[in-house]
């Protein structure tokens, strides 16, 4: 398993600790954290560059769980 997996890992598993996202809205922040990559990936950046731009973009836990408890409160 490569770093960047094992870094992905480790953020899946922090914002499934939390008590206000459901396992389906990790896993639709974990396919928004790959297409996030994804672009930046094609833009040049490396493979942890990417992930590292993309987990900033998404935003924090904290950050994460307020805009999942609008839509689903």
């Amino acid at each position: 398993m490569s770093d960047v997996e094992q870094q992905i890992e480790r953020w899946w598993a922090d914002l499934a600790g939390s008590e206000l996202l459901r396992q389906s809205d990790v896993n639709e922040l974990e396919n928004h954290l790959r297409e996030e990559m994804a672009h930046w990936e094609t833009r040049g950046l490396s493979d942890e560059e990417a992930f590292l731009v993309a987990r900033q973009r998404l935003g924090d836990t904290a950050t994460l769980e307020e805009e999942f408890a609008k839509v689903h409160p």
